[in-house]
Formats: structure tokens, C-alpha cells, sequence
């Protein structure tokens, strides 16, 4: 239920008979957040309520990598090479996997707590949102901010790059909006009915998820706002696959869900947890997807074959603006 006492009802959804996955691992707590490796090698893992990240080996399913931090962490960003940012109320912690005898670099960053962190695509910078109602763009290797933006007066509590890293999406209140960094350019885009919670971008489209459960594409040059999905529980996570061809959800309901982000429609669904899903990442080749939940299980989901045979015959016509 949502303000004003509307009922919103998750459109009808085709349930996986694929119930076992393809593979598991199990951690001794929930995790706040996870992020996978170049060729999808290591698992880092953030448990909650800790102060270490860890690095689990996908194949043999062991800890191969504990970083200690300095305080406990709320989220984290990882990139390809095992450079990190970590953040915990108002501070950033900086430090690279396989340094782990080099204590991370930190920094005081925002006023108020910080919400989410996120790298640029090719790994120079990283931006990060607060409840001060501050984005701010860091420069990865002189470990300085430089760009910091307050939209609205709004608590920000997602932002994305675009591949080609030139223009951040975020959530302001309920507004869709892009921010090219480098210009100070702004556009709203969309407004939803509810708070948005999560944004991603594709070459074309970003996609936005409210707190009522709804899912829009909105063209990124026109402006134009398409219904991807209804759900009904909270949506916790939100991420295209590698080719932009399809867009998964995790939810407060356990499941996971596929969207064609072409046909604009739901095309699959998986009961993955018990309890809250909490997270949900594409393999790099797209051909899996990444769980965690609330049941301390991270859990590799095999894409079915018609899924996989579509992607391959559309990778080579990627729409870009």
C-alpha cells in the first residue's frame, strides 16, 4: 500500500519451474551489498554489521581475501581490478584488494549519511550520494572531489552513470533527472507517482523503480517515459544486463524478475529466497544472475537457453544515441 491508500497490483508473472539454482554460497550473516570480479573470478562481499569486505574464489567457494576497514560499512563499489570505496555515515574509506598491509585512504565526503556509491565505467572516478542532498564526483586517483551538486533540497538515494560516463541519473524525490558532470547541465525527465529508490542507465534508456513498485524506461535524449513493470513488494536492487537487452529486479518478496527492456514487458520470474532478496547482478557475459538475501544465501541463477539465444542474436544491434 502506498500514500493515499492505493493498492497497487503486480501485473500477472510467469513463475520459474526453475526453482533450484545453479549454484550457492553460504555466508554467516546477510550481506549489505556484493560486486563480482573481472571474468566473474572473485566474489567480494560486504557481511553486515562488519567492518571487512571479503573476496570468496567462485570456484572453489572459499575466502581467499579479508580488508579490514576502519569502521563498519554500510555499502561499498568495487572495480574490475579490486579497487574499492567504502563509505559508513559521513566518510569514504579507499583501498585496493591484494594491499590489503596498506591502510585505505580516509575521507570526510558528505555532511549527512551516505546512501550509495558508484564508479564511473572506465574506473577513474566514482560518485556518491547522500542524505545532505549532495551528489559529488571523485577523481579515483587524486582522491578529490571534482564536481559536488545539490539538486533540489531532496534526499538523493540513487545515481548511475551511462556508459559513456558523461551524464549521472539520479532520484530526486519522486523526479527523474540527468546531470552531465562535466557541464553542470541538468533535466528532469520523469515524474513518479512515488519516491524513486533505484535508477540504471542503458545507452538509451534509463530505467527508474519507485517506492511503490512501479518500473519506467524513459529515452535519455527525447524524454519519452514508457511502463516497464508493476511489482508488488519493494523493489531492493535494479541493473541491465552487460548488452542492455534485458533489465532484473530484486524484490522485498523473495523473487527475481527479467524484463524485456525491448518489448516492455516481464518475460521471467524466480522465487530465489526466503525472505528478502536484497541484491541481484548480471554474470559479465549475461549469461547469470548474482542473488543475496536475507537468508545469508548468495545464489547463481543459469539464464534459460530462449533467454540467452535472444540476447545473442540482438548484441549486435545495441541501440546507442
Amino acid at each position: 500500500m502506498t500514500k493515499g491508500g492505493i493498492v497497487r497490483i503486480a501485473e500477472a508473472e510467469p513463475i520459474s519451474t526453475l526453482s533450484q539454482p545453479f549454484a550457492e554460497l553460504r555466508t554467516a550473516s546477510p550481506l549489505r551489498a556484493f560486486a563480482l570480479s573481472d571474468k566473474d573470478q572473485l566474489l567480494y562481499i560486504l557481511p553486515a554489521e562488519s567492518n571487512t569486505i571479503e573476496a570468496w574464489h567462485l570456484e572453489t567457494r572459499q575466502c581467499v581475501a579479508r580488508y579490514t576497514l576502519p569502521f563498519t560499512a554500510n555499502t561499498f563499489a568495487v572495480s574490475q581490478d579490486g579497487h574499492f570505496v567504502a563509505s559508513s555515515n559521513t566518510q569514504l574509506a579507499l583501498g585496493k584488494f591484494g594491499d590489503s598491509a596498506v591502510a585505505p585512504k580516509i575521507l570526510s565526503a558528505h555532511q549527512r549519511s551516505i546512501h550509495t556509491l558508484a564508479f564511473s565505467p572506465d574506473y577513474t572516478r566514482f560518485a556518491s550520494c547522500a542524505l545532505d542532498q549532495t551528489i559529488k564526483v571523485w577523481n579515483w586517483h587524486s582522491q578529490t572531489p571534482e564536481r559536488s551538486f545539490v539538486p533540489s533540497g531532496k534526499d538523493i538515494l540513487s545515481v548511475a552513470y551511462s556508459p559513456d560516463g558523461n551524464l549521472i541519473a539520479f532520484a530526486d524525490d519522486r523526479w527523474l533527472r540527468t546531470w552531465l558532470w562535466k557541464n553542470g547541465a541538468t533535466r528532469r525527465l520523469t515524474l513518479h507517482r512515488d519516491k524513486i529508490l533505484h535508477v540504471c542507465c542503458s545507452p538509451t534508456w534509463i530505467a527508474s523503480a519507485s517506492e511503490g513498485g512501479e518500473i519506467r524506461q524513459t529515452h535519455r535524449i527525447t524524454g519519452a517515459a514508457k511502463h516497464l513493470g508493476q511489482e508488488s513488494g519493494q523493489i531492493t536492487s535494479m541493473t541491465y544486463s552487460p548488452d542492455y537487452r534485458f533489465l532484473v529486479t530484486s524484490n522485498a518478496d523473495g523473487r527475481l524478475r527479467l524484463y524485456d527492456t525491448e518489448a516492455f514487458r516481464l518475460i521471467h520470474t524466480w522465487n530465489a529466497h526466503l525472505g528478502k532478496a536484497l541484491m541481484v547482478r548480471f554474470s559479465h557475459d549475461g549469461n547469470m544472475l548474482y542473488s543475496a538475501g536475507e537468508d545469508s544465501a548468495i545464489r547463481v541463477w543459469q539464464l534459460p537457453n530462449e533467454f540467452l539465444s535472444i540476447s545473442s542474436a540482438q548484441s549486435s544491434n545495441t541501440l546507442h544515441p
